[in-house]
């Protein structure tokens, strides 16, 4: 039997697809740095009165280093009184000096409501760092400002400018960030939360309310000093309930990765053309 000329395949049919590599993702070097929810947090706000327990838990936490700056600031608002004659020098020394512990009180309160311990001399010298020294009194110009512009406006806008303020020293420390910026951030973020700084600012006034009778001053002082951490509480649960920006300076932007990509097909180059043995046809 006459063998049959061998047909050769085609170029399509003899070579195999090839695939495209699967691009795989690439691990990024640094991820920016997120904040994490303090343990403390509260989930829900449980109203200015029974805000007094997790207050007191809080101070209870660094009470030792509160209590120091508290006899600090009696001490630096009574020397100046004592040693300068002029009353006007001494009200603005008196001033100057009482920045430090007001910044050390923000430090260890916010410490105290996220479960942290703070050393009184790391407290102390945080706010006598004279770059945090200047922007807090730059914010505190601005928030007595924008308080007193508000009381002039017939009073009315007063109750609801000054507590969306209020917390403005509180994204300047903790926030790292500009005194402005800071008056800005709460402004924007405590709407809707006029009633709770009210709130907290009515439960204050009550205690103080109790040192109108002898017996009562020894009680309203351990009320008060308990119940000091109700603000930097406050800021915890606003700030933790909306996204805030952080600065930070190690943060590296990354880009998202990219999905891996289905294979796909790619189309094969001709190959070599192979001679038919097949003589041709002749019509």
């Amino acid at each position: 039997m006459d063998q049959q000329p061998s047909v050769p395949q085609s170029p399509m049919q003899a070579q195999p697809v090839p695939l495209a590599p699967v691009p795989s993702p690439v691990a990024p070097q640094s991820m920016p740095t997120q904040e994490t929810r303090p343990p403390d947090v509260l989930d829900t706000w449980p109203g200015a009165w029974h805000l007094y327990k997790h207050s007191r838990d809080a101070v209870r936490r660094n009470w030792k280093v509160l209590l120091g700056l508290l006899i600090v600031d009696l001490l630096f608002a009574l020397i100046p009184s004592i040693l300068i004659k002029n009353k006007g020098i001494a009200q603005l020394v008196e001033f100057l000096l009482s920045i430090p512990p007001s910044i050390a009180f923000i430090k260890v309160y916010l410490s105290s409501v996220r479960e942290q311990k703070h050393s009184f001399g790391d407290a102390l010298r945080s706010g006598f760092t004279p770059i945090t020294y200047l922007k807090y009194v730059v914010n505190l110009f601005f928030l007595s400002a924008g308080a007193t512009v508000s009381f002039l406006l017939l009073i009315v806008p007063f109750f609801f400018v000054f507590p969306r303020l209020i917390l403005a020293p509180y994204f300047l420390l903790d926030k790292d960030m500009g005194p402005l910026e800071a008056l800005h951030m709460s402004y924007k973020l405590t709407k809707g939360h006029v009633g709770k700084v009210w709130g907290i600012i009515g439960v204050t006034t009550v205690m103080w309310l109790i040192m109108i009778t002898v017996i009562g001053i020894p009680y309203s002082i351990y009320l008060l000093f308990m119940y000091s951490a109700s603000l930097a509480l406050l800021y915890e649960f606003i700030v933790h309930s909306q996204v805030v920006p952080v600065h930070t300076d190690n943060a590296v932007p990354v880009s998202p990765p990219t999905q891996p990509q289905p294979p796909s097909l790619v189309p094969p180059t001709p190959g070599p053309q192979i001679p038919s043995s097949q003589p041709p046809l002749v019509q």
